[in-house]
């Protein structure tokens, strides 16, 4: 699913804004992105496979096997 988040903690740096969620200033601001997406089944669906795909590239711990696993390649040439 998107992301609809405020400034805080961190969260405006995990969100690509218009393609996995939206990030915001103010509970209106929030409450103005919820209803563009309610109202938009299809923006949901493409903003949430990309925060997905997103996740699965930038998160997950098999991405960082790759980069130890390449740093171990490097180190040992």
């Amino acid at each position: 699913k998107p992301v609809v988040g405020g400034y805080a903690g961190g969260l405006a740096q995990q969100i690509i804004p218009e393609v996995t969620g939206y990030t915001v200033h103010s509970v209106e601001g929030a409450a103005f992105r919820i209803r563009h997406l309610l109202n938009n089944p299809e923006l949901i669906a493409r903003m949430g496979a990309a925060g997905r795909e997103q996740v699965r590239r930038s998160f997950l711990i098999t991405r960082h096997l790759v980069d130890d696993l390449a740093l171990v390649v490097h180190l040992t040439r």
